[in-house]
């Protein structure tokens, strides 16, 4: 038997003959998890038509880059939370996430005091472990998200 398909998580399974001579104390039964593992996603391989950036600060390097407000890319994810690393500046501003169409987040990516890369913004955490559906949206001018990691607390 194939069993596919099954969400993340504990399922049992009950197997009963339905004819011959098995009597209903000879049913077996199986626990199974089916497995989340954290992950790391380069934003660059997303799907997203944002602009690439490339750069040995960025992981992999590649990142994405948006001048444009209003623009969004999103992704689906396996597990219970999300951070998305991010570029830092004075010429950085403000992203919003979504999270299946419930989960509203802004994070602002700006910092007067200079560049840094790599900088966690953690957009879900506590989410029930599953299937999940993210947009990213850049609010203003000038976004730079390199990677996104996943949870499976």
């Amino acid at each position: 038997v194939l069993l596919t398909g099954l969400p993340l998580g504990s399922h049992t399974f009950v197997v009963e003959a339905s004819r011959g001579s098995m009597v209903a104390s000879d049913a077996a039964t199986w626990a199974i998890e089916v497995p989340c593992t954290p992950m790391t996603l380069e934003a660059e391989d997303l799907g997203s038509d944002w602009p690439v950036a490339s750069g040995g600060v960025l992981s992999g390097g590649e990142g994405l880059t948006m001048s444009q407000a209003g623009r969004s890319f999103e992704f689906d994810y396996v597990g219970t939370g999300l951070t998305m690393y991010v570029e830092k500046g004075p010429n950085l501003h403000v992203m919003t996430s979504i999270t299946d169409d419930d989960v509203y987040v802004q994070h602002d990516a700006n910092d007067p005091g200079g560049f840094s890369f790599q900088q966690p913004i953690v957009l879900d955490v506590g989410l029930v472990r599953g299937p999940h559906h993210v947009v990213i949206t850049c609010t203003t001018p000038n976004c730079a998200p390199d990677f996104f990691t996943t949870t499976c607390d």
